[in-house]
């Protein structure tokens, strides 16, 4: 065979073999075009699946919100229409173990002087219910109504005897009267606890005026053991008042740089008993309260007071051993610093300290013949200054946790307007002598649904050591316990206790 022939053929297999090689290969990618096609169809099918899915979806959240802007339209309304009100309150299970021992001695007792022995008194399971509704209304920009209403009473009975006794042992809690109604365990009847109306920023200056029944209970820095806030400019130092009182404030809070929180109030009220009876008038009290420093951490306060023509007891007696009658002044002067200090160890302590003077003045007037402003036919009439003071602190933990110490003592001329305190005994405040507490507070872990709600528990303990008679009773002379029974003195008013102990446990809920 020639090489020419042999070259040809060469060239015609590989032609023959490239045509069927592209035939193979147009075959293939015919098929993949196949394919691709049938992907991109079932791609369309798929958008079109979503197109309607999302249309679907866009109708719904149409129609959501447009129930969510409805109802968001009412809500606002309905904010909008009550926006001029609010409305709290709290409710709270208290019980507490008592035990006291009493002093021998000459009682006076419907006018006739009775030798009573000392004796042990308890109550191992005293349990009250409390239950109060705060009320806020916004008559105008600048002019507000604020009320609170009361219900307490102790289980199971409808009146104050539990608490006070046959008379009692102090002078605070031996009866029901305007400053303490509301604030001693009575009975179911809602009460106005509180009702005051404030005119603020008068003429665009800052001046406010408020006038009603005043909320001068659970002063600084008595609300830190109720684990409470303070009540803005209202009331005074809690170790010289705690009380209800009606009457009226004219208060001033200018800004001054370097005073942070700086106001003052000029304050007056009275207890009138006066009206069937000519020869006894009416007892006022007149005051200043100064809060020269006030931030979110510190306080300083300072308060000067006057009882003028003070009553002898806060109610007419019942008893046949004499009438009321006005017995002199006392003037009251107390100091208070308090300040918390942010992340010290595991969480944040706060401190007080609290000082009080009082000066009483009395007038010739005896009550049943016998019993003057601190003094007695046998101690004979002076003026008298007692003073006290008043420390302690609370230790919050971030879990919720908070540990408080108190301790407060009051001399043998010590007297104050505490009536209306929350202490089961007596004001603690107002002893002539020494008391001991400690309490621990703890937040119950529940998501608050206002702004003001809170759940705690609250467990204390309480040792009076008392040194005199006459705590929180401002009528007689106040005798050393040790020196009671004196045969030679005219009889106590009441039975003079040497020393208390009370157990106490709360469940507060507060909305």
């Amino acid at each position: 065979m020639r090489v020419v022939d042999v070259l040809l053929a060469c060239v015609l297999i590989f032609l023959f073999l490239s045509v069927n090689s592209t035939l193979a290969a147009e075959s293939d990618f015919d098929n993949k075009i196949d394919y691709l096609m049938q992907q991109i169809d079932e791609l369309k099918r798929q958008v079109e699946e979503l197109k309607q899915q999302r249309k679907l979806t866009e109708t719904r959240i149409d129609k959501v919100q447009e129930k969510t802007d409805s109802t968001e339209t009412k809500t606002n309304t309905l904010q909008d229409k009550l926006s001029w009100l609010d409305v709290s309150g709290d409710y709270r299970f208290r019980i507490d173990y008592l035990k006291g021992y009493t002093q021998s001695a000459n009682i006076l007792s419907s006018g006739i002087a009775e030798y009573i022995h000392s004796q042990t008194v308890k109550s191992d399971s005293l349990m009250t219910n409390r239950l109060g509704l705060n009320l806020g209304v916004h008559a105008s920009e600048d002019i507000t109504l604020k009320a609170r209403f009361v219900m307490y009473k102790t289980f199971g009975i409808q009146n104050e005897n539990v608490v006070s006794g046959e008379g009692g042992y102090f002078g605070d809690k031996a009866s029901v009267f305007d400053a303490n109604i509301g604030e001693i365990p009575t009975d179911t009847i809602l009460r106005v606890n509180q009702a005051y109306v404030t005119w603020s920023n008068i003429f665009d200056y800052p001046v406010w005026v408020s006038v009603g029944r005043r909320p001068t209970t659970t002063g600084v820095p008595t609300n830190i053991r109720e684990n409470i806030e303070k009540n803005g400019t209202a009331g005074f130092i809690g170790l010289l008042v705690d009380a209800e009182i009606d009457g009226l404030s004219l208060g001033y809070s200018p800004y001054i740089e370097y005073l942070p929180g700086f106001y003052v109030k000029i304050c007056g009220g009275k207890f009138s008993n006066s009206v069937n009876n000519p020869s006894f008038v009416d007892t006022s009290f007149m005051g200043i309260d100064v809060v020269p420093y006030y931030t979110e951490n510190t306080r300083i306060e300072l308060t000067a007071l006057k009882a003028a023509k003070l009553y002898a007891v806060p109610e007419k007696p019942e008893t046949n051993i004499g009438s009321n009658v006005n017995i002199g002044d006392i003037d009251l002067y107390g100091f208070l610093i308090s300040h918390k200090i942010t992340k010290f160890g595991y969480g944040d302590i706060n401190l007080f300290f609290s000082f009080g003077v009082d000066i009483t003045h009395p007038n010739n007037n005896l009550y049943a013949g016998t019993y003057g402003l601190l003094w007695d036919t046998y101690s004979g009439k002076r003026d008298h200054t007692g003073y006290a003071f008043y420390l302690g602190g609370r230790y919050d933990i971030p879990t919720g946790t908070k540990i408080g110490l108190e301790y407060n003592y009051g001399s043998k001329y010590w007297t104050n307007f505490t009536m209306a305190s929350d202490d089961m005994w007596t004001s603690k405040l107002g002893t002539r002598g020494n008391v001991y507490e400690a309490y621990l507070i703890q937040d119950l872990p529940v998501i608050p649904l206002t702004k003001r709600a809170k759940s705690f528990i609250r467990i204390g303990y309480q040792y009076y050591n008392f040194n005199y008679t006459g705590t929180n009773q401002y009528t007689g002379f106040p005798y050393k316990i040790s020196d009671v029974p004196i045969s030679y003195a005219p009889a106590l008013l009441l039975q003079p206790m040497k020393h208390a102990h009370d157990i106490y446990g709360t469940f507060n809920v507060m909305f």
